[in-house]
């Protein structure tokens, strides 16, 4: 862990305001603000970390169709559809940062839960979850992560017993696992993000890169973060903690673009073209959780080969308080962006918490409402398909 990331993390602990409910928000949007971002993808998104989430439901506004309770069934070993999403909540208990954690050792609930297209939810116990052992210096650094491809076909995740990081076909079975042996404790001890490309074929961590067809795979040149993991033969998305963005091919990185305001990318173009992100007016070395501040208003087109700015589109039709933690490539106009939602919110009882999804077009900047993944609960974390 860097002395910069470990001063973005006190930066987003100090400015949290208390109480129960505030804790909630602390941890939506904490946790969202370090999955994003250049700076942040570069440095803080290597830890995976805590949100919550639950089952797909419409926006009907307030807390209809809020998800709760115990999933026992187990997800079978095959003839499984196409996963929505993955989440894990805590046992929807209150969770202390760094405090409790390992008081939930051994618990089933507390196992990374996926919940299919059709609306099932099963809990997948060889994916690791919670970091039950995790000291308070590293609070932040709360569970090993997962990744769904966006046709929700395949999940990723750290399996334990093997000590790697595995691919599993949801419909086949088919299970494939990575080359590194990576321990728990080394997780726990620095963590880091996972990502599959949308056709399966690659995987990746923070710093490797593996085609799971060939078993080949390529080291992150040092000084670079994967942030984005593209089909076939297109370079990977990577970032610098110096700033830059570049893309990543045959063991090289060619610098592209450098962002002078806050730029939390997206991915490639389809056909490798063009690198998509959105941005803002505030520059890269503000603090982004600064009062009334919102990082992000603007959708840009790099071109690939020059490096040169080929579009740019204010958001149209966007809700006021939107703040996209996670973003990614829909198809060769739209983005999708996860923007932490909390409501409903009590000292008593658990918050709702989870993402709202929306798509913006990268010509027109129109934003538009596409669902709303909640459930009731202190904290966990949510991985959406496909972000």
């Amino acid at each position: 862990m860097t002395h910069l990331f470990r001063d973005r993390l006190e930066d987003l602990a100090g400015q949290a305001p208390s109480g129960p409910g505030d804790l909630a928000e602390r941890a939506v949007r904490g946790a969202r603000r370090r999955r994003a971002g250049t700076l942040l993808s570069a440095l803080a998104a290597v830890i995976a970390l805590s949100l919550g989430a639950a089952a797909v439901t419409a926006d009907r506004g307030g807390d209809d169709g809020v998800t709760t309770g115990t999933v026992s069934e187990t997800l079978p070993p095959s003839g499984v559809g196409p996963l929505s999403h993955a989440y894990y909540d805590f046992c929807g208990e209150k969770w202390d940062m760094g405090g409790n954690t390992a008081s939930f050792t051994g618990r089933a609930c507390t196992q990374w839960k996926v919940v299919t297209r059709s609306g099932q939810t099963y809990r997948m116990p060889e994916a690791l979850s919670v970091y039950t052992e995790q000291s308070a210096e590293n609070y932040m650094n709360t569970g090993a992560p997962v990744a769904i491809t966006p046709d929700g076909l395949r999940i990723a995740y750290y399996d334990e017993a093997a000590q790697r990081f595995a691919v599993r076909e949801l419909d086949s079975g088919r299970i494939v696992h990575g080359p590194q042996t990576v321990t728990r404790a080394e997780l726990v001890s620095r963590g880091t993000l996972l990502m599959l490309s949308p056709d399966g074929r690659r995987m990746a961590t923070h710093d490797t890169i593996t085609d799971l067809e060939t078993g080949e795979t390529t080291a992150v040149p040092k000084g670079w973060t994967t942030t984005k993991l593209p089909n076939g033969d297109l370079p990977a998305v990577v970032t610098s903690e110096r700033g830059p963005i570049g893309l990543l091919a045959d063991g090289q990185v060619r610098e592209l673009y450098r962002p002078k305001h806050w730029f939390q990318v997206a991915g490639l173009t389809p056909d490798g073209t063009g690198l998509i992100a959105i941005t803002g007016t505030v520059p890269t070395d503000q603090h982004m959780t600064e009062e009334g501040q919102i990082p992000y208003d603007t959708v840009v087109t790099i071109d690939t080969r020059t490096g040169k700015e080929r579009s740019r589109a204010a958001f149209n039709g966007a809700p006021p308080d939107i703040s996209p933690m996670r973003t990614g490539v829909l198809d060769e106009r739209r983005i999708l962006v996860a923007d932490a939602r909390v409501g409903g919110r009590e000292r008593t009882d658990p918050p709702t918490l989870g993402d709202r999804i929306y798509t913006i077009d990268r010509e027109t900047g129109e934003v538009r409402a596409a669902e709303v993944l909640t459930y009731r609960g202190w904290a966990g974390d949510l991985v959406a398909a496909g972000l």
